[in-house]
């Protein structure tokens, strides 16, 4: 070593060979290096592996769903719904009707009426998009089980109110589900011509010659009747996030029936808690597993996520203050 300034440098430093593009750059050893690219892909290979088996397990993990308490569980059981949509399809299915979610509309090219002189307008000139209706569900007027099919167990004042002679017409419904806050325009779009018309060749009641006129009636009005058929619109949404009547002015929402969430949530408790040692003794037969929950706890205070049940058994919405 020999003292440089402030430095100690070596004397007779080995030369080392440099890369033939890079001087700087040192040449690798070639048994090493294979050694080390070998290496490289095994543990390549195996966290490749790894990571398959741990892609299946979440997979697996996903799919089964545990309820471990009532409190803001919610209901799993329906494939690619949300929790309002899996109340929607259980306030119809309880009443008697055969329902669906999520029904596809494939290319359906939706217009908007003008709100001066009530003629449509293109939304989207040219182009054809899809969409979904939440629920489409169907009832035939002679419906009876044993349990839960008496004559006392339908939603008869609600019924009554839409004007729908469920006792002695089939009654076919197209429901959009609202969760939170929601538009007009949200509403008018779900429930365009295009898509009424859609929906009423999907249901096959009517020959497909009339459903063009049927769904021009259907847009403007909640309900329409033809012979012994009744088809009607229904919106389901929140009690405290309805617009206001100066939101979207030009825009009527009341061209359907309301339903509020929180009622057709305490027509599934009460439901269930008439009939709750025959439905406990069934539950693990629905794939539903909220509502397997809800029998096997005999009809007690079911509560879904944002609402809550008083003692009367009142339904309320829950605050959380974070």
């Amino acid at each position: 070593m020999e003292c440089v300034g402030r430095r100690f440098v070596p004397v007779n430093r080995p030369s080392r060979p440099r890369s033939r593009y890079n001087p700087h750059r040192r040449k690798p050893r070639p048994w090493p290096n294979l050694f080390m690219r070998l290496t490289a892909i095994v543990l390549c290979r195996n966290t490749r592996a790894a990571s398959g088996l741990q892609r299946q397990s979440r997979a697996r993990r996903s799919s089964i769903v545990t309820i471990t308490t009532i409190e803001g569980a919610n209901m799993s059981g329906l494939t690619g719904t949300n929790f309002g949509e899996t109340i929607a399809y259980w306030y119809f299915r309880l009443n008697g009707f055969f329902p669906i979610t999520n029904f596809v509309q494939h290319r359906v090219a939706i217009t908007r009426r003008s709100s001066s002189d009530g003629s449509g307008r293109p939304l989207r000139p040219g182009r054809r998009t899809n969409s979904d209706a939440d629920i489409l569900a169907v009832r035939f007027p002679h419906v009876f089980e044993d349990v839960g099919g008496q004559c006392d167990d339908w939603d008869d004042a609600r019924f009554e109110t839409w004007n729908w002679d469920f006792r002695n017409r089939i009654v076919a419904v197209i429901c959009q589900v609202k969760t939170g806050k929601w538009r007009k325009r949200e509403v008018e779009t779900a429930f365009a011509r295009e898509r009424l018309e859609y929906a009423i060749n999907r249901f096959g009641i009517f020959p497909k010659c009339d459903s063009f006129q049927l769904s021009n009636e259907l847009y403007d009005q909640p309900s329409v009747r033809r012979d012994n058929i009744s088809i009607s619109k229904v919106l389901m949404s929140p009690r405290g996030h309805t617009p206001s009547s100066t939101s979207e002015a030009s825009l009527n929402v009341e061209q359907c029936c309301r339903l509020d969430l929180e009622d057709a949530h305490a027509f599934i408790q009460a439901r269930i808690g008439k009939y709750s040692d025959e439905k406990r003794a069934s539950r693990m037969l629905f794939a539903d597993q909220g509502i397997q929950a809800l029998a096997y706890f005999n009809g007690s205070p079911f509560v879904f996520p944002g609402l809550s049940v008083s003692s009367s058994g009142a339904v309320q919405q829950t605050m959380e203050c974070g």
